[in-house]
């Protein structure tokens, strides 16, 4: 798989420990927030040029941990879909099926949001578990893996 970068392993929460060096990681996908403005941490790859968005949208909320340390990202659905594509891109490896976009007419309640967080975070733990996936450069950007680095 083109995209790799291997300094990065993830480990299943279960077989995760905080005594692992900086190359392991963790994550726990939990909950979700719906924002009116964009956060500003979210890197400038995600956003596909779009800079600014002032209407109501759900940011899944993602902790990564390495070692003793934890950081947060906010994921809309489009970066998670943006991630889908830049596997896509540099595999020819069949991934998870990927949850459907909602047309412009789905009512997004409650149970909607519960069931794609799920959906999200079944995708997400399967395509890390998978040889390489959670090496690839575009899993760093997404998770900003590289953040403990710099710490």
């Amino acid at each position: 798989m083109s995209g790799s970068n291997s300094g990065y392993f993830y480990l299943p929460i279960e077989h995760w420990s905080p005594r692992y060096d900086e190359n392991f990681f963790t994550v726990k996908v939990k909950g979700k927030e719906k924002l009116t403005n964009q956060p500003r941490s979210i890197p400038k790859v995600l956003l596909g040029g779009i800079t600014k968005r002032n209407h109501p949208a759900v940011y899944y909320r993602i902790e990564v941990y390495s070692q003793q340390k934890m950081h947060i990202c906010l994921r809309r659905y489009s970066h998670f879909e943006w991630l889908h594509h830049r596997f896509l891109s540099s595999s020819s490896e069949l991934l998870s099926l990927f949850p459907p976009k909602t047309c412009p007419c789905q009512i997004q309640n409650e149970e909607f949001l519960q069931n794609r967080q799920e959906e999200l975070k079944e995708y997400i733990l399967d395509v890390l578990s998978r040889p390489n996936y959670a090496g690839h450069d575009a899993m760093h950007e997404f998770l900003e893996l590289d953040s403990f680095q710099e710490e």
